[in-house]
């Protein structure tokens, strides 16, 4: 999850913070969970370390892919050889997703209102498509 102000893969600046507080955190509490941050941790130690444990323990990882980067990639390809569990995929709504992973599903923010309610909605209820009626 990218943190303070960056540019997302078109060049727009997203406060990142935001979306942490007000989509994330409130999904992740809805659904009775607890949410991390690795740069919110306050001890001594390897922010790295504790990335990749998060990455390895956690039931649920939600991955923001808004800004295209590269060491977000890295860390989503770690989490889905070494985890088999959810891993939530969330991207800025006009950014798309690259080639290895179009075919993930990606939940988009914010909703055409300009408010995270629909993310946190998804987040914490997919919808999952009905089977076909024969």
């Amino acid at each position: 999850m990218p943190y303070g102000k960056k540019p997302d893969g078109k060049g727009n600046e997203i406060d990142f913070d935001e979306v942490y507080e007000a989509a994330i955190v409130k999904a992740v509490k809805a659904a009775h969970l607890e949410p991390v941050r690795c740069d919110k941790i306050e001890e001594a130690g390897s922010i790295h370390r504790d990335m990749f444990e998060h990455i390895y323990q956690d039931p649920v990882a939600i991955v923001d892919i808004t800004t295209l980067n590269a060491n977000v990639f890295y860390e989503l390809g770690a989490r889905h050889a070494l985890k088999d569990s959810v891993t939530v995929l969330i991207c800025r709504g006009d950014v798309e997703p690259p080639f290895n992973i179009e075919g993930l599903r990606v939940i988009p923010y914010p909703s055409q209102s300009g408010d995270y309610q629909d993310t946190i909605d998804t987040i914490t209820c997919p919808k999952h498509p009905s089977p076909s009626a024969s």
